[in-house]
């Protein structure tokens, strides 16, 4: 079988076995993965949460199939946690300018 042959809810739970940096990057692939992945809230979730550092683990992967309320909810948190964090963080953790001899490090 040829991948373009696939149903979209077979590659989405193959996309969902794969860390979310790699995900991110299955965006560029193709149309279809990105049309995919942009639709899926259980892929949205992965790459969410790796933007924070946080790794998604349980029973979305193998057993909710379709996007839920429950899914939709911790897509919420994630934004919301995000926002919050960015908010109330003071203004010297966002960056540090280092500049030794000609290296400039932020």
């Amino acid at each position: 079988m040829v991948f373009s042959e696939l149903p979209n809810e077979i590659i989405e739970q193959i996309l969902l076995e794969i860390d979310p940096l790699t995900l991110a990057r299955c965006r560029v692939v193709s149309r279809r993965l990105f049309g995919l992945i942009d639709a899926s809230v259980l892929l949205q979730i992965s790459i969410e949460a790796g933007v924070d550092g946080l790794l998604v683990v349980g029973p979305h992967n193998r057993h909710l199939g379709h996007p839920s309320s429950s899914a939709q909810h911790l897509l919420d948190e994630i934004f919301r946690i995000r926002e919050a964090t960015v908010k109330f963080m003071p203004r010297s953790a966002w960056g540090i300018p280092y500049v030794a001899g000609n290296f400039h490090w932020e």
